[in-house]
């Protein structure tokens, strides 16, 4: 797990550059539990090609290169974002 915007996390930049990777893919079904706002703005502000996937449910996941998947928390700024792997989730 990979906590997001808090003290000892790490920030959605390197949250959204490292899963716009291939080889993450490969290993992991990653989801980022986070405000789907935050990192929709960071994604516009760095120029990552990848596709937010906004979700309600673990379920409702593409889990696929070149999307994030997202299971949002609401507002930008509340609550903690983290990535998770799901690859016992299927």
């Amino acid at each position: 797990m990979l906590t997001v915007r808090r003290p000892a996390g790490i920030d959605p930049e390197i949250t959204l550059k490292v899963l716009q990777e291939k080889e993450c893919h490969s290993i992991a079904k990653p989801l980022v539990v986070g405000s789907y706002i935050d990192l929709e703005l960071t994604r516009e502000q760095l120029g990552v090609s990848v596709r937010l996937n906004r979700t309600e449910r673990i379920e409702d996941g593409m889990f696929t290169y070149g999307v994030i998947d997202v299971l949002d928390i609401g507002e930008a700024g509340k609550g903690v974002a983290s990535t998770v792997s799901m690859m016992d989730a299927f």
